[in-house]
């Protein structure tokens, strides 16, 4: 899943750059990753925990990072992340290398064939955008400000 956030002032930020363009680089890095982190925060928080099962890994496997010095990316690396985001449709679940399907942890059986009946969307890192997305501009307007003191 690719996101896109638009920045107000971006096009001032550009003609900021051909100005000063040390001090824009840095003030535009810190920008971008006070975003990401800010991002990461918020999916954290709003990543579902599943209590009576222990929990699962999905919040501890939420990380960012900066991909260069004007972009980043979070991402979540539990294979199940999508599924959450986006839910599932019914399907049918067999096993793949035992006769039976089982849940270990709780010693329950459940045959040799389970129709799943597929899981709602949980949205969390879409809802963590839209919670960043006025701190966001925030860091934006705040490099533009410490930009434009240098002019």
């Amino acid at each position: 899943m690719n996101v896109s956030i638009h920045i107000e002032g971006m096009e001032e930020l550009k003609k900021l750059v051909a100005k000063v363009p040390g001090v824009t680089a840095r003030e535009l890095t810190v920008a971008v990753g006070k975003s990401v982190a800010t991002i990461e925060s918020h999916a954290k928080r709003e990543a579902p925990v599943n209590k009576s099962y222990g929990g699962g890994n999905l919040r501890q496997m939420i990380k960012s990072y900066m991909l260069g010095r004007f972009s980043g990316a979070i991402e979540s690396n539990a294979k199940y992340s999508v599924f959450v985001q986006e839910g599932t449709r019914p399907h049918v679940i067999l096993p793949k290398a035992k006769r039976a399907l089982a849940n270990r942890r709780t010693d329950e059986m459940f045959g040799k064939r389970v129709n799943h009946p597929g899981t709602r969307a949980n949205p969390y890192m879409t809802r963590a955008i839209e919670k960043s997305k006025d701190a966001i501009n925030g860091f934006f307007h705040k490099a533009i400000l410490n930009i434009t003191k240098i002019l």
